[in-house]
């Protein structure tokens, strides 16, 4: 399986440096899950783009 490179724009970086230290563990855990394979089950498309959800939102 191919690994991915996953950039982010400065700003996101910038936001994700304020982010409590679990909420960062955990959303380092998906990127590192994510460069393995960019569509892990649970992924829905839309508009031609991906949108992946870890969690309980609804």
């Amino acid at each position: 399986m191919n690994n991915y490179r996953i950039q982010f724009k400065s700003s996101a970086a910038k936001e994700c440096k304020k982010l409590p230290l679990f909420i960062k563990q955990r959303v380092s855990e998906i990127i590192d899950k994510l460069q393995q394979n960019s569509r892990p089950s649970g992924v829905v498309k839309l508009k031609g783009d991906d949108l992946i959800i870890s969690g309980a939102y609804w």
